[in-house]
């Protein structure tokens, strides 16, 4: 583990992710949405996350209907 933090702090990256695991920097709000856009971003956020529905069915209650709600959400 002290590897990939030492990694993480060398590339200033916010995330390091591997199967079945996402690692953030720290849980800060800020890391959390740079994470999720820099993912997006990458093309990688689909490798990252497994699928348990559209946001639009999960979080219809809400409001949401796609990835750009979540990562507007102040």
């Amino acid at each position: 583990m002290a590897n990939i933090n030492k990694l993480m702090v060398a590339s200033e990256d916010r995330y390091f992710w591997s199967i079945d695991m996402l690692i953030l920097k720290d849980l800060s709000r800020f890391s959390i949405k740079m994470a999720i856009k820099n993912l997006l971003k990458d093309g990688l956020f689909l490798d990252v996350f497994s699928n348990i529905g559209t946001i639009e069915s999960v979080f219809s209650h809400v409001g949401w209907t796609g990835y750009s709600d979540v990562i507007e959400m102040e």
